[in-house]
């Protein structure tokens, strides 16, 4: 029988009854009113299954943009489908590319805002990320922990010139790219009318526009592209910067100094390198006069005093050269030659060699050499006089020694220094003070290099001699190069070079002479009466056995004669009477033979043996300068004949 109510999820086209039911198909819904006719579904919904009584909203990530559809469609590349029912995708947003399944607009770029906002061009929004800057113009501190002063005074450079070391100053900026999160590709949704499980394709987040690059809206690729109408990321012009998100060809707007911008992608300046304005696409090099080892500078630092840049591009400056002094700031080469007489090492940053608020200033040359103008070492070297290159070509001159015949004081500046060697010095080569010649030479002239030996008959007594001396009389110089006289022995005389040469002449015969120093002939003693000097330069007519022998005191000895010093005190033998004494004397009766002596002996000529010249005839009771009267024995108390002879002629002081 015909009904008036029809199953949900069916429709009846007829009236014929229950039997002509038909089920509801899919992609349609049939509600439980009377329905002649299923409904599709409309655009944002679909329906996979049949007899349905209605249809299921499109999932997150998908698009129901027909009527009637069995199942949703994946979001296309270059849309987003954000929410639920949606029978059009939304357009990818500019600054960003859409894979296919993209179901958030939430982005990577937490300033995405910024990048599509009107006020591109606020100063505000030009230059994204954080920025700190510990710029110096000390190049110690640029290139290590210690500052410039320190380097110069120890005249090394901070760095090597090979060194590969990374910059510690300058211009650092944070990065600015777009923060990376794990569900980039994979992106959960939750939906209880649709299981995401069923399915192998993962939903997406919008995919950050590369740095250097923009993107428009719709765009669906990664292929980078030139045009800029592309459904895919753009090169962004010259000199302008675009982060990643960037949404138009300017980016955030022109490349700010201190950085450079080739298509769209910022780089600090590197070291060597300035960035001066805005809109740089690629940095300057230092010039000649300044240098830079910092990043993100707007300009380069000025070459300081004591250093020289005398290239394009450089890190660090050039010590300056040896010879040369680098008195200003910004040079590119010295600028004044060290002075004469001094030398300047590495790094000398002044010409006044007198000043004491550094060590840095030209120095002195030792004595003993002199500098020509240009000097840089204090080292002397005659076979390289000029060093090979030191730096852009200039030569460093070596201190040279002083001429002969010449000294040089301190900071000498020519080869003849302080002047010629005077008389009664000599200077060798390198003579810094004049040496004054030794004894027995001289040195007439001025700039006498070697002294010369005084000639024979002439002497030099003391230093420092302009000329040699005759010797005197009485003297003899018969060798060179004396500087003591030699006295004239006895039996010579010598008066000058003139009458008697340069040796001591002997005294003829029949003269004789026992005294040094004679001066003439005529100081030479003639012979006494009855006296023969048969022989030239005799100086004893008589010898030592004609003089007068002393007294020596005698003890009896078992009646024999003994001397008495030949015992000691304890063990001497009695001594000899007067008469005992005189008998001893028996053999001749003349004075002149007499040899023993009773008596004592007159002082003050005694010796400690008790022997003396002197004697007084004397018994025991009259002795006058002894304790007692004793025997002595005298062979010749008044000497030989010819001693007689001798005292007789000459006096008896002789």
């Amino acid at each position: 029988s015909y009904s008036s109510v029809i199953p949900s999820g069916t429709y009846q086209a007829g009236t014929e009854g229950s039997d002509t039911l038909l089920s509801c198909p899919r992609g349609a819904y049939c509600n439980d009113l009377m329905e002649k006719n299923f409904t599709l579904c409309t655009p944002g919904t679909y329906q996979p299954l049949s007899s349905q009584r209605q249809c299921i909203q499109c999932p997150i990530g998908y698009v129901c943009s027909e009527h009637g559809l069995t199942v949703p469609r994946i979001c296309p590349a270059g849309y987003v489908c954000d929410e639920k029912g949606m029978d059009y995708a939304k357009p990818c947003p500019s600054g960003f590319w859409c894979d296919r399944g993209t179901a958030t607009l939430s982005t990577e770029c937490f300033y995405s805002d910024v990048l599509t906002s009107k006020s591109l061009g606020d100063e505000s929004f030009s230059n994204l990320g954080t920025c700190f800057d510990n710029s110096t113009s000390d190049f110690g501190l640029q290139g290590s922990k210690y500052s410039a002063e320190l380097w110069a005074e120890r005249h090394l450079m901070p760095l090597d010139s090979d060194a590969n070391i990374h910059p510690i100053r300058g211009k650092f900026c944070l990065d600015d790219s777009c923060l990376k999160m794990e569900d980039t590709d994979n992106y959960g949704v939750v939906d209880k009318s649709f299981d995401y499980s069923s399915t192998e394709f993962a939903l997406r987040r919008p995919h950050v526009c590369p740095n250097g690059y923009y993107c428009n809206p719709g765009s669906a690729s990664s292929v980078k592209m030139l045009s800029s109408r592309s459904a895919s990321p753009n090169l962004c012009f010259n000199s302008y910067h675009c982060p990643e998100g960037s949404s138009n060809p300017n980016g955030v707007g022109s490349c700010k100094k201190g950085f450079y911008c080739r298509f769209g992608t910022r780089h600090s300046c590197p070291v060597g390198t300035f960035c001066p304005h805005d809109n740089v696409f690629d940095p300057l090099p230092c010039e000649p006069g300044s240098f830079n080892f910092m990043v993100g500078q707007t300009e380069c630092s000025t070459c300081p005093i004591g250093y020289m840049c005398p290239s394009y591009g450089l890190k660090d400056p050039v010590i300056c050269p040896h010879g040369f002094v680098c008195s200003r700031q910004g040079l590119a080469s010295p600028n004044i030659r060290c002075p004469a007489g001094f030398y300047c090492q590495n790094g000398t940053k002044t010409s006044d060699p007198f000043r004491n608020d550094t060590t840095l200033r030209p120095l002195s040359c030792t004595p003993g050499t002199y500098c020509l103008s240009g000097t840089g070492f204090n080292e002397i070297r005659e076979d390289e006089m000029l060093d090979s290159a030191v730096a852009g070509g200039f030569r460093a001159l070596y201190a040279q020694p002083c001429s002969r015949g010449f000294f040089c004081e301190a900071a000498s500046t020519t080869p003849k220094g302080s002047g010629p060697c005077p008389p009664g010095f000599i200077c060798e080569k390198g003579t810094a003070n004049p040496r004054p010649t030794p004894k027995g030479f001289f040195a007439e002239h001025p700039g006498t290099v070697e002294a010369t030996a005084c000639l024979p008959g002439f002497y030099a007594p003391t230093i420092e001699n302009e000329k040699c001396y005759e010797c005197p009389a009485g003297t003899s110089c018969e060798v060179e190069g004396l500087w003591k006289a030699e006295e004239c022995p006895p039996g010579t005389y010598r008066s000058n070079i003139e009458a008697d040469g340069n040796g001591c002449v002997s005294c003829p015969q029949g003269t004789w002479s026992k005294n040094w120093q004679l001066r003439e002939k005529g100081e030479c003693n003639r012979c006494p009466t009855g006296v023969v000097c048969p022989l030239d330069g005799m100086t004893n007519p008589c010898s030592y056995s004609d003089l007068p022998t002393p007294y020596e005191p005698i003890v009896n000895l078992k009646g024999m004669p003994a001397f008495e010093y030949e015992f000691p005190a304890e063990l001497r033998p009695p001594l000899f009477s007067m008469d005992e004494c005189l008998a001893l004397n028996s053999n001749s009766e003349r004075s002149a033979s007499r040899q023993f002596f009773f008596g004592e002996l007159i002082p003050p000529y005694i010796d400690v043996l008790g022997r003396g010249p002197h004697f007084r005839p004397s018994d025991q009771r009259h002795v006058k300068y002894q304790n007692e009267a004793k025997c002595y024995r005298n062979s010749q108390p008044n000497g030989s004949l010819l001693y007689k002879r001798m005292a007789d002629y000459y006096g008896p002081q002789f």
